[in-house]
């Protein structure tokens, strides 16, 4: 009946998860076994993610679910109140929408000229940079994640067999602000890299607006950053922790 239940979840189209009271170990654990048995089951919707809001109807679908299952298990239903809960997802959502950012700092070529794919490997790869299946240039953080990208501003993705004769006018570094831990350190990270690569290819560091960045632009970028980490703190959101990956997913 669990692996009833998870399949009828899923079907809602929101994020959840499910949790079973192990009566003998005393303990609530992750279903992960839908042949296990429980006492209990506890289903959390996951309200906001970069989809927006969970929608009113979405949650009277699982409210209904679990009660329609509950029957059939014989079982006792207790649902949270769903104005309650819409509350908390639009004022979560709103909050999302401000402190979502992307930094994008690019290396502009020069007017006239332009950046040579196998330049921008040997500099890619010479600063730690792998190239990642989806045709970007990613960063590891030495635990499965990725600090920030390199990607390209034409249409044309990174693949190996292509960079020999690639060539664009611009490339760009994108940090995700809210999924990034120790933010301005990797911020800072990534201007030493984009500075390396400007030099190196005798380029232009550039904005989003393709505006040329000096020390003074790039501090402005840390105050905003810094700006946006506190009011995640003060919502107990912590940048690059489990629940923001979560959230700005």
């Amino acid at each position: 009946m669990i692996q009833d239940l998870s399949a009828a979840l899923s079907a809602t189209g929101r994020k959840y998860q499910l949790f079973g009271y192990d009566y003998n170990k005393r303990a609530w654990q992750p279903v992960a076994d839908g042949d296990q048995w429980y006492t209990s089951a506890k289903v959390f919707v996951q309200l906001v993610d970069r989809g927006g809001a969970v929608t009113r109807e979405q949650l009277e679908q699982v409210a209904a679910l679990l009660r329609e299952k509950s029957q059939e298990m014989s079982a006792i239903c207790e649902a949270g109140d769903i104005d309650e809960a819409m509350t908390r997802a639009l004022s979560l959502d709103d909050f999302c929408l401000e402190v979502d950012i992307i930094v994008g700092l690019s290396v502009a070529a020069r007017p006239g000229q332009v950046l040579h794919g196998t330049q921008l490997r040997a500099l890619a790869e010479s600063n730690g940079l792998k190239l990642d299946p989806t045709g970007v240039f990613v960063m590891p953080d030495g635990q499965g994640g990725t600090l920030f990208s390199m990607d390209n501003q034409e249409s044309n993705p990174f693949r190996a067999e292509e960079l020999k004769s690639l060539t664009t006018r611009s490339v760009t570094f994108l940090l995700d602000v809210p999924r990034t831990s120790d933010g301005i350190k990797v911020f800072n990270k990534m201007v030493t890299v984009c500075k390396q690569f400007a030099d190196s290819l005798d380029a232009m560091l550039c904005d989003d607006n393709r505006a040329m960045l000096n020390d003074s632009g790039l501090e402005k970028i840390r105050n905003q950053l810094r700006t946006i980490y506190e009011a995640m703190e003060q919502r107990g959101i912590t940048a690059g922790s489990e629940t923001a990956r979560q959230l700005f997913s």
